[in-house]
């Protein structure tokens, strides 16, 4: 029987580790890691016109695929992608992500929900000895 003892292991997909044997026996070993979740995308604030759907998007990765969760105002939600948002949906969000190991916290997102549609602006330059630029407001 050989023990293997891994101090500071990284992830490390493969390793080849042979015994003090005469000869050498070689073993090809994959080493699995687990490891606590990370957020490696955190969510954006945002606004949306009343009725629009709203996406906050998050990302974490960790051994094993930690699970996420919303909260808004400090509160556990249910995340549904065909409930159209309205005014009381306006909050601070942030996602938690988990596994065995420990957790990660995103940082906050604030939804703003617009009672009304969003103005257009259109951006017009034209080009002659002088640059102008003229802004319109359509409302």
């Amino acid at each position: 029987m050989f023990t293997l003892n891994v101090f500071q292991a990284e992830n490390i997909p493969t390793a080849t580790f042979f015994t003090g044997l005469s000869p050498p026996t070689f073993y090809k070993l994959t080493i699995v890691i687990d490891s606590s979740p990370r957020i490696i995308e955190h969510p954006s604030d945002l606004i949306v016109s009343k009725g629009e759907p709203a996406t906050l998007n998050c990302k974490a990765e960790g051994r094993p695929t930690p699970i996420i969760e919303w909260y808004k105002d400090g509160e556990r939600v249910e995340t549904d992608k065909e409930d159209p948002r309205s005014k009381p949906d306006e909050g601070v969000y942030v996602c938690v992500a988990r596994n065995y190991l420990g957790e990660a916290v995103s940082r906050n997102a604030s939804l703003e929900v617009a009672s009304k549609g969003f103005d257009q602006v259109y951006f017009c330059c034209s080009f002659s000895n002088n640059i102008a630029l003229g802004i319109h407001r359509l409302v």
